[in-house]
C-alpha cells in the first residue's frame, strides 16, 4: 500500500523544519516594558494540500504504516540519551528563575522541578545549563510562569486545515505552545505512534504529563537541532519557534522577540551563568 500524500508530506517535513504557533495573548513582568502579545500563528505546510484526508478522517488502515515510521521520524524515542545522571540546576535556581521574571508568578512545585531536571536530558537532549536556561525561558514566556497551558483566547485565531477532525480545535496549547492539526499529528506520531493528539488535542492542555512530553519533543525536534542553539544563541531559539513573526527585517512583531529575550536575561542571571546573554540568531 502506498502512503497517503499527507503522510509523505509529514515525513519529508521532518527534515525541512516545523511550524509552530502561539495564539494571541499577553505576558507581563519582563524588565523591558508593558505587556506584549504572543504570536497569532503561521500557516503550516499541510494547508497547501488539496485534501490530505480525503476520507473525511485518517483511514484506519494507514496507522500500521504510520506506526512503523514513527521511530524513523524521531529516532530519539528508541534510543534514550545515556548522559550523566546529574541535575543541571538546583531547586533554588529553578525557583529563582521563574519568580525573577515576574514576582506574581507562583513558586514552582517540586514536581515541576523534578520533571524539568529529569526529562531535560532524556527527552530534550539538553546537556548544558546554558541550553536549559534557554528552554526554561521559552516555556516561562509561553506559559506565563508555568501556569497557563493555553495561549490567550482560542477564539482570537482560527487554525483551520484539511487535517482538522470535525469538532476539534487546534489552537496553541502546552508549555511550548503547539498549534495547527499538522503539528498535533506530528507530535502524536513521534511520542505515541498514533493520532491521539489529533483526535483529542485538549490533552496537551489538560494532561500535564502530555504538556511536558510535547514541549520536550518540540524542543528536541525543532529547536535543539538548530545551529547556534547549543552555542548559546538565544535568538536562534526564537527563530525556531516563531521566526516568521519575530525575526528578521520583515518581522511583524519584533517586540515579542525582545520580550522573550528579557525573560531569558532573568533566567540567565538566576542560573548564575558566566558572561552575558547572547541575543544573536533572530
Amino acid at each position: 500500500m502506498s502512503p497517503p500524500i499527507w503522510l509523505t508530506v509529514l515525513l519529508v517535513s521532518h527534515h525541512i523544519g516545523s511550524f509552530n504557533a502561539e495564539e494571541e495573548s499577553t505576558t507581563s513582568g519582563v524588565a523591558m516594558s508593558d505587556s506584549v502579545a504572543h504570536n497569532p500563528g503561521e500557516i503550516p505546510l499541510s494547508t497547501t494540500l488539496s485534501n490530505p484526508t480525503a476520507d473525511a478522517g485518517i483511514r484506519s488502515q494507514d496507522w500500521s504504516l504510520m506506526a512503523s515510521t514513527a521511530t524513523s521520524v524521531t529516532p530519539f524515542l528508541s534510543s534514550p540519551f545515556q548522559g550523566p545522571n546529574t541535575n543541571l540546576i538546583t531547586k533554588e535556581e529553578f525557583v529563582n528563575a521563574v519568580t525573577s521574571v515576574d514576582a506574581s508568578y507562583p513558586i514552582p512545585t517540586d514536581e515541576q522541578y523534578n520533571i524539568v531536571v529529569s526529562r531535560a536530558k532524556s527527552a530534550g537532549r539538553i546537556t548544558t545549563k546554558l541550553e536549559l536556561a534557554m528552554f526554561l525561558a521559552e516555556i516561562i514566556y509561553s506559559s506565563h510562569g508555568l501556569v497557563q497551558k493555553r495561549a490567550g483566547n482560542p477564539t482570537n485565531f482560527t487554525y483551520s486545515s484539511d487535517l482538522n477532525v470535525p469538532g476539534k480545535e487546534y489552537y496553541a496549547r502546552g508549555y511550548i505552545n503547539l498549534a495547527w492539526a499538522f503539528n498535533y499529528l506530528k507530535a502524536s506520531l513521534a511520542l505515541y505512534g498514533n493520532d491521539r493528539l489529533l483526535q483529542n488535542p485538549d490533552l496537551v492542555e489538560t494532561d500535564d504529563q502530555v504538556s511536558w512530553e510535547v514541549s520536550f519533543w518540540y524542543w528536541l525536534a525543532n529547536v535543539h537541532v538548530r545551529p547556534g542553539v547549543r552555542a548559546g544563541r538565544f535568538g536562534t531559539t526564537i527563530d525556531a519557534i516563531n521566526g516568521a513573526h519575530e525575526c528578521g527585517p520583515d518581522a511583524s512583531h519584533p517586540e515579542w522577540a525582545a520580550a522573550r529575550f528579557a525573560v531569558y536575561t532573568k533566567v540567565f542571571a538566576a542560573f548564575n551563568l558566566p558572561g552575558t546573554p547572547d541575543s544573536r540568531g533572530c
